[in-house]
Order: structure tokens, then C-alpha cells, then sequence
């Protein structure tokens, strides 16, 4: 994250940030509030400010006031001294996150920059399903995913267990939310919990929640993901991202619907669905010793398997329609594709799948210039030859030449995959990239 620091006391700025630059954020050293401001109008990409409250020029309140003014979406943390936590619980009621009391507890701080990492995951993955609402419709023309719908209305008519597996982009979680829609839980919430973007620190607290004074920096009771499904559906997204001690304890909950809070002695007795997705090879995980055996059999009561979208070309087409359709409107183009054209979209491995080609339409219609196609023929020809490759070697591939394409930018390449970039980072990691 990249964080600023706001302190005139020297050595309280020096010691401060060299601790939060040693556990891995980009750090702003600014020694006065006005400058802090200033620097704050050039660069709305800071994600936190800690800043005193007390200040020779102009004070944390203010700093407080400006930012929130500037950009709402960027967290204030207030620093105060002992005798002074009215101030500070003054200005949590004017929007700063939390405040923190001098001399500074390095746990403290650390829980509370990881809460606040955490929420902005899930509030950039929010925006992007808020961005992409009207796309979260079943578009589709192939007999595989007329299956996969009819299987999807078989959970749907119960509370059993459900996963929903296959590639990054094939619309798992479209799935699982059509599930919820159609089954006699639709008017509950379905509360989604995004396994891959928790930090592995704090994925029991969101899960099951925790008590009041359960741990530093608890200070008041907190609700976890499942408490707040309560009648309606849980969706354990990504579920091989949750490391072995939490698979543990979701055993209890998969066997008998209960849960305890972290600090918490007495278990809580639930009524939902639960639903999990993965785009890895789950058996391998089991065969490899990095995902329970006993889970996996709980969680694969009923299986529902996305095919990738290069396994059903009829919904490459009608895909590739309703985007080109959407986004000429949406822009004031009238971009069309040629017989030749949709060939090579059909052609294509898209490793993907539909948020590739969602991105590569929405980048041709936005730029006027469908030589984007280009990089998808050059793929074609190692498509074609697929009876002498392995799709790993396709992928590998065709990553490497993205990450080059987006200068190593990780997050840039990403995007331009339609994948989340901790998939990215452990396809990079899998397939030994260079980077």
C-alpha cells in the first residue's frame, strides 16, 4: 500500500516510517500538514495517511478534513498522545478510520494497516462487480453451459454443499450467483468472501469474526463473513487460498453449520448454503499435501465444472457480440468484425476466458484500433500446433509476452489477462517467469 506518514517530530517520523516501509509499503515522509495536503491533491493514488494530531502549522483535524475532501476513498489514522482520545474519537466521528495512542505499539499499527488492506481489496473487487453488474447475465449459446445451468438448478433446489470450479474467467462466481437467485434462499443476502485477497494474518477474523479484547487491537466485537450469511449463502471464493489451520476449523462448520469467534469459547449454530469455487486442479492440491483431504470431500459434495471458453466457441460468438454491442453504444462507435476476424477470436487458447476477451473488446472499441488482434493471431499459431504442446506452454507463453507488453507491470498485465493479479502471481510463480 503506499502510505503517507504526517509527523513534525523528527525521530516520531524517522521511527515510524522506516517501520512500515520494513513490512513492505511505498511511504510518504511529510514533516508538515500543509505539505501533506499539497501532496495529497498532485497523488489521490495514496491509499492511508497517518498523521498526528497535534502540529505546530496546521494540525491532524485538518489534514483529516482536507484529504477526506479531497478523495473519501483515502483512510485517515489519527496519532495522539495519552489524555488526548476525546480528540481522537472526535475525529473518527469526522471519518478517520482509527486512531492510535503514543508511545506507538508496532502490532497495533500493523493489525489495523492489514484491516484496512483487507477492506480496500474487497472494495476494488466490489467496484469492479459494481462495474460490471449488467455483464453478471448467463450469455451463452453452447451445450456445455447449457449443463452447467442445468446442474446449477439442482443445487439451487437444496442446501447441499456446492463447488463450482474451472479457469480464471469462466464465470464461476456468475454461477454461484445465479444459484443464489433461483433458490429458496434469494431473498437473504449471499455474502461473498474473496479467499485469494485476505492476508493469511487475518482470514479467521473475517471468516467467523472475533471477541471484544480476543487479541491486540480488538476493541470491540467483530461479525464475521458466515454470521452475516446467516439464512441466506456463503461463498467461499477461491478456496484453495485458505491456509491449512483455517481449513481446519472449517471442517466444523461444513459438518455441523456452527461456528466460534476468534477469543471465543461457545459456538454459534447457523442455518445457510455454502458455496465454493477454485480455479486450481483441487486433486493436485490434496496430491501435493496444500489442501485438506477431509475438506475437499466435504466441499465436493456436488460438483459443477465451467468449461473454458476455447472449448466453446458458439459463446465465443454471442460474447463477443454483446460486448461489441455494449461498448459501441456506451462510446459512440459503430466497430465491427470481419468473418476473418471472429475467426481469429475463435482460434484463440483466451487462458482468460471471458474476462480476456471482455478486456480485449472494451480496449479495441476504446482505442479505434483493432490491431490489438494482431498479438491474438501470432497465438493462434501456437494454438493450432496444440497436438504438440502442452496448454501450460501456451499459457506460460502467452503470459511472458503480456508481462513484456505491460513493461513487468504486474497489475497492468493482470488486468489485460482478466485475471486477478494473485492468480497472476502464482501462474509467475508455477511456471518459474522471470520478472
Amino acid at each position: 500500500m503506499k502510505i503517507m506518514v504526517v509527523e513534525d517530530d523528527p525521530a516520531q517520523l524517522k521511527y515510524l516510517s522506516e517501520y512500515i516501509q520494513s513490512q513492505g509499503h511505498e511511504v510518504y515522509r511529510v514533516s508538515d500538514g500543509e505539505k501533506a495536503i499539497e501532496i495529497i491533491k498532485e497523488n489521490q493514488n495514496i491509499d492511508l495517511v497517518i498523521t498526528d494530531y497535534k502540529m505546530k502549522r496546521v494540525n491532524g483535524l485538518l489534514v483529516l478534513q482536507k484529504v477526506k475532501k479531497i478523495n473519501d476513498k483515502i483512510d485517515v489514522i489519527m496519532i495522539t498522545a495519552y489524555g488526548n482520545t476525546e480528540d481522537a474519537v472526535f475525529a473518527m466521528k469526522k471519518g478517520a478510520y482509527d486512531y492510535l495512542t503514543k508511545p506507538l505499539n508496532f502490532d497495533e499499527i500493523n493489525l489495523i494497516i492489514e484491516k484496512i488492506k483487507t477492506k480496500k481489496n474487497l472494495e476494488d473487487r466490489v467496484e469492479s462487480y459494481k462495474n460490471t453488474a449488467e455483464d453478471n447475465e448467463l450469455i451463452y449459446k453452447s451445450e456445455l453451459m447449457k449443463d452447467v445451468l442445468e446442474k446449477a438448478k439442482i443445487s439451487a433446489k437444496s442446501n447441499i454443499t456446492t463447488l463450482v470450479h474451472g479457469e480464471s474467467g469462466t464465470g464461476k462466481e456468475i454461477v454461484a450467483e445465479y444459484i443464489h437467485k433461483i433458490s429458496n434462499r434469494a431473498e437473504y443476502p449471499m455474502v461473498k468472501a474473496f479467499c485469494a485477497a485476505i492476508p493469511e494474518n487475518l482470514i479467521e477474523s473475517e471468516l467467523f469474526g472475533y471477541k471484544k479484547g480476543a487479541f491486540t487491537g480488538a476493541k470491540q466485537e467483530y461479525k464475521g463473513k458466515f454470521e452475516y450469511a446467516n439464512n441466506g449463502i456463503i461463498l467461499l471464493d477461491e478456496i484453495t487460498e485458505i491456509p491449512q489451520n483455517v481449513q481446519v476449523k472449517l471442517l466444523r462448520v461444513l459438518e455441523n453449520k456452527e461456528i466460534s469467534k476468534v477469543g471465543e469459547h461457545k459456538t454459534r449454530q447457523l442455518n445457510l448454503k455454502i458455496i465454493t469455487t477454485t480455479n486450481r486442479e483441487i486433486e493436485k492440491e490434496v496430491k501435493n499435501g496444500n489442501f485438506r483431504e477431509d475438506l475437499f470431500y466435504r466441499i465436493n459434495v456436488f460438483s459443477i465444472e465451467i468449461p473454458p471458453l476455447r472449448k466453446r466457441p458458439k459463446d465465443i460468438d454471442v460474447l463477443t457480440k454483446y460486448y461489441k454491442t455494449k461498448y459501441n453504444k456506451k462510446y459512440n462507435t459503430e466497430i465491427e468484425f470481419s468473418e476473418k476476424e471472429m475467426n481469429i477470436l475463435r482460434n484463440y487458447s483466451w487462458p482468460g476466458n471471458i474476462r480476456e476477451l471482455k478486456n480485449l473488446i472494451l480496449n479495441i472499441i476504446i482505442r479505434k484500433d483493432k490491431t490489438l488482434l494482431n498479438n491474438l493471431s501470432k497465438s493462434n499459431i501456437i494454438y493450432e500446433n496444440i497436438n504438440s504442446l502442452k496448454l501450460e506452454d501456451v499459457e506460460r507463453a502467452h503470459i511472458i509476452k503480456v508481462l513484456k507488453i505491460a513493461k513487468n507491470n504486474k497489475s497492468k498485465a493482470a488486468e489485460m489477462l482478466g485475471i486477478h493479479r494473485n492468480t497472476l502471481r502464482r501462474k509467475i510463480e508455477e511456471y518459474s517467469i522471470d520478472s
